[in-house]
């Protein structure tokens, strides 16, 4: 694990919750349990139901990639190269197994070098 990855953990279990929205619900939630008031909630609470929530977080993004140029040519620009990177790994342990007549674990251990340079 890296350093980030030992560091997020950490703060993840030592720091206190920041967000708005969640300490409000939170505070919502105790009041209504100590309270007995079902009518307690947070201003920040979303009325809409799981299907309208769905409906919104698949037709905005949409919108943008087709409305917006500097998203539509930043989104190919990334598809193309994970598409490269795709190819790129997937044809790895082809060429070093056919061409260079390695084994299936040494093709396997030519991953190990992007692994650290990444």
């Amino acid at each position: 694990m890296t350093e980030i990855g030992v560091v997020n953990i950490v703060a993840f279990c030592v720091l206190k919750e920041t967000y708005p929205p969640v300490l409000l619900e939170r505070k919502a939630a105790r009041l209504r349990r100590e309270t007995g008031n079902a009518e307690y909630r947070s201003k920040l609470a979303s009325n809409n139901t799981s299907t309208e929530l769905f409906k919104r977080s698949i037709i905005r993004p949409t919108k943008m990639l087709l409305c917006c140029p500097v998203v539509t040519i930043l989104c190919t620009y990334v598809a193309i190269l994970y598409g490269t990177l795709y190819l790129l790994f997937a044809t790895y342990s082809f060429v070093f197994k056919e061409v260079y007549g390695f084994s299936t674990s040494g093709a396997g251990l030519v991953f190990l070098a992007g692994g650290a340079g990444v």
